[in-house]
């Protein structure tokens, strides 16, 4: 008797999405977010009026879906982290369905599972490292086929390298991209050398509308002529397309990260981002 064939990875990660149940249950971080947002402290009801207003620009309905493509230029910037947060801020202030597609080395996967406690779904191979299979063009574009069939805003944690076919196929999809590097000086002008290659290679439409992150992934603060190569950088950008953000503890825990364990400061950039890319959305567009 012949042994049962097994499923290749990559057809077993997409037949998980084509036959999710799109029931999905109530979130928890939903009744938390309301509990936090209805103890009012002294001092605090300006602060918590302006939160409760990003997260009414990022609940705003989409039209189909809206891919958001986050790049790195270099490891160590903390991208899979923001991609992490910001999915999980979506996730806990939309009435749909918010994922994390991973096309870099499964780590997303890895850290997550398929859901994590905010809402954010996780799409991807969390096993790239006992695996031959690699991702390819069609795999992408299968994958995105069924993900705007189901998702309203999908957030894809891109690899390093943008000249592959599996990075073209992602840029040709998504309708906004992030940019995030540290405070190093290396990160920084590999990140300039980036956007020029994005703008010199059929991506203009992408980095006229893109957004910067500058991921502060140590506590100590960049030396002086640092500020400067990220003055110029961030010269590059729509000023209210530069995003800031602090060293967080939580952050860096290399746990799941939720939205409300995150600093004040944190949270408050990562919902600014949020919905400074909602803004984005078809029909909202400023």
């Amino acid at each position: 008797m012949d042994a049962p064939v097994q499923a290749e990875p990559e057809q077993a990660v997409l037949d998980t999405v084509e036959n999710q149940d799109v029931q999905v249950p109530a979130k928890p971080g939903l009744r938390n977010l309301f509990a936090q947002l209805t103890r009012s402290e002294p001092g605090q009801g300006k602060q918590q009026a302006q939160e409760r207003a990003l997260r009414e620009r990022i609940r705003v309905p989409v039209a189909g879906a809206f891919p958001i493509a986050v790049v790195s230029a270099k490891s160590g910037v903390g991208k899979t982290a923001v991609v992490e947060a910001l999915g999980s801020i979506f996730a806990e202030a939309r009435d749909d369905r918010v994922i994390a597609v991973d096309v870099d080395t499964g780590d997303l996967a890895h850290r997550l599972g398929h859901r994590n406690s905010s809402g954010l779904e996780v799409f991807g191979h969390a096993d790239y490292a006992h695996s031959d299979w690699q991702i390819k063009r069609d795999d992408v574009v299968k994958a995105f086929s069924m993900l705007r069939k189901r998702y309203s805003v999908l957030l894809v944690d891109c690899g390093k390298t943008l000249k592959s076919n599996v990075s073209e196929a992602v840029l040709l999809e998504s309708e906004a991209l992030v940019l995030v590097t540290n405070t190093s000086i290396d990160a920084i002008r590999k990140t300039r050398s980036r956007l020029d290659w994005l703008g010199s290679n059929g991506y203009q439409k992408l980095t006229e509308s893109a957004t910067l992150v500058i991921n502060h992934t140590e506590q100590r603060k960049p030396r002086a002529w640092v500020g400067r190569e990220l003055r110029e950088l961030s010269d590059r950008f729509a000023s209210e397309r530069v995003v800031e953000l602090p060293f967080d503890r939580h952050v860096h825990d290399d746990k799941e990260i939720v939205p409300s364990r995150l600093s004040q400061d944190s949270r408050r950039r990562y919902l600014e981002m949020a919905a400074a890319l909602a803004d984005l959305f078809p029909g909202t567009r400023h």
